[in-house]
């Protein structure tokens, strides 16, 4: 689906996009309420896809309609953009209207998810984060073979799903090595100024250091969850996530595949990938391995009139709120990559309401009961409608 509001000035256009499918919604039983109702209770929207991202495609269509509605011309071509198929790779989506029709989705700058969320600060300031950078995606099989033979004898049979618990046990205990990316640094630097009125580029300094470990205590001490998430941007990540073998109960299984799903920092390729994975496998033979495919990470410079747009807008709506927007790299993958190949500038970011407790939304995302507050769905539409009409490029 795609709409366009001409704007005072066709030159610079402004692209809001969203996705319209959903993960599904696997043991329905455990939801308290039916994952596809929409159910509201309290201040509370209950469904699959609220949090990710049908909030987003609601408030970016409600705030292009109600321009409309109200004859309010903004500044710039507004162009709401939603799709299908993001949760998938995006590839017939978003990815194929940029191969086929660029021209309808070109812009200057893209608003899409995968930012918005408040941080509190100290002193009461509320430290909103916005997606400037995501990493990238491969997926590794790790396969092993054994003999094989039957469960009533099994030491004399070589069982394969042994050697991969040894390979899935080095996995967790294996620490990937630090890489160090530019827009990472000015990511610590916000958080830990924001949250721990620490020195941002010292602490950013000790953690691409051997100092690192005290780093991360020291933020660990304010905000743990800041910390955990901080730990996936210092390099590669390595996620078992699939793991087949065996055909029956009563065979030892002669072979065993595993699924590892890594995500990538800018500079990093599916060779420097296998690279890593063949390390922290070290010392362990007789396994195969290979890549499935990959896409790399991307990013967008901070443009500094459009960030100070943002903030100005949210502070508009927000007055009795001490408000800064911090640039913060998401350590998962969306769309956005597709319109940055076009040249776009490209933010995640639609403002939730600074009251939530930001460890639960980040859990509640893909998971049972998935959620929004009304409150955040107000605040993300108000915004919307609000930029175009006072945003200086």
């Amino acid at each position: 689906m795609i709409a366009r509001l001409p704007g005072e000035d066709d030159s610079k256009r402004l692209l809001y996009l969203s996705h319209l499918d959903v993960v599904p919604a696997v043991n329905a039983s455990l939801w308290s309420h039916d994952p596809f109702s929409g159910d509201v209770e309290g201040d509370w929207i209950y469904g699959r896809g609220a949090l990710d991202c049908k909030s987003l495609v609601t408030a970016e269509a409600f705030s292009i309609i109600m321009l409309k509605r109200l004859g309010i011309k903004p500044k710039y071509t507004l162009i709401f953009a939603s799709t299908a198929d993001e949760e998938a790779g995006g590839w017939r989506g978003v990815g194929w209207i940029v191969s086929k029709f660029p021209e309808k989705v070109k812009a200057d700058y893209v608003i899409n998810e995968g930012g918005g969320l408040a941080i509190r600060g100290r002193g009461g300031r509320v430290i909103y984060l916005v997606d400037v950078c995501e990493k990238g995606y491969c997926n590794v099989k790790i396969k092993v073979s054994g003999k094989g033979g039957h469960s009533s004898t099994p030491y004399t049979t070589g069982n394969a799903l042994y050697l991969m618990g040894f390979i899935i046990k080095k996995l967790y205990e294996y620490e990937p090595p630090t890489y160090k990316f530019s827009l990472v640094e000015e990511c610590i630097k916000s958080v830990f100024e924001g949250i721990a009125g620490l020195p941002g580029s010292i602490i950013a300094r000790m953690i691409f250091s051997p100092m690192r470990p005290l780093a991360m205590a020291l933020l660990s001490k304010f905000n743990p969850n800041i910390a955990r998430f901080l730990g996936s941007l210092m390099g590669l990540t390595i996620a078992p996530t699939i793991a087949k073998s065996g055909e029956k109960e009563n065979v030892i299984p002669s072979y065993a595949e595993l699924v590892v799903n890594c995500r990538l920092l800018p500079g990093q390729d599916d060779k420097y990938v296998l690279s890593v994975v063949r390390d922290a496998l070290s010392g362990i033979g007789g396994f195969e391995i290979e890549s499935l495919g990959w896409f790399p990470a991307s990013y967008s410079d901070i443009d500094l009139k459009f960030f100070n747009s943002m903030e100005s807008t949210l502070k508009l709506l927000m007055p009795k709120v001490d408000v800064k927007l911090a640039p913060f790299v998401m350590p998962g993958s969306s769309d956005s990559r597709f319109l940055r190949s076009l040249g776009a500038k490209v933010y995640g970011f639609s403002p939730m309401n600074p009251n939530l407790n930001y460890a639960e939304l980040m859990n509640l995302a893909h998971g049972v009961n998935e959620k929004i507050d009304v409150n955040s769905l107000l605040l993300s539409t108000k915004f919307l409608a609000t930029l175009p009409l006072t945003m200086n490029i």
